[in-house]
């Protein structure tokens, strides 16, 4: 069994930073603290961090992939057995309740898979949506 674990992104601060307690108000409202050298220190609306959930699986180097990633891809392409390259964004889908990459440079038709289906691929996250905008911006010029 999975325990939940997640970090988050301060929008204002723009810092990252593990999650130790979501605090839940009668009124619906959801708090998100932090521990800093082991004691709790701060908490923050949830309309100023952006959570990221992990997803319980590692990439290449033992770092844990979390939804907000972009990992760097190395497959076997199925028509010719050559190698591909790409990137890919780490995202929880609602519908199919499950981990999904979406493709930040589609090969052919692929857009987006499972994040299990390349549990045996070579993957290394090369950063995130909220601490490296950059890579998003990037792809999206050499589209």
């Amino acid at each position: 069994m999975m325990i939940p674990k997640f970090r988050a992104w301060h929008k204002e601060k723009k810092q990252m930073f593990d999650v130790a307690a979501l605090f839940f108000s009668r009124d619906g409202r959801m708090n998100v603290g932090n521990f800093v050298a082991g004691c709790f220190v701060e908490h923050y609306k949830s309309d100023d961090v952006k959570l990221m959930q992990s997803t319980g699986l590692k990439d290449k180097n033992g770092k844990e992939i979390f939804t907000g990633d972009i990992v760097k891809v190395q497959t076997t392409s199925i028509i010719d057995g050559s190698k591909l390259d790409f990137l890919a964004y780490v995202y929880f889908n609602e519908e199919y309740l499950a981990f999904l990459i979406k493709n930040l440079n589609p090969i052919g038709d692929f857009a987006s898979a499972k994040l299990q289906e390349y549990l045996k691929q070579n993957r290394e996250i090369i950063g995130n949506i909220h601490e490296n905008p950059e890579i998003m911006a990037e792809v999206k010029n050499d589209a």
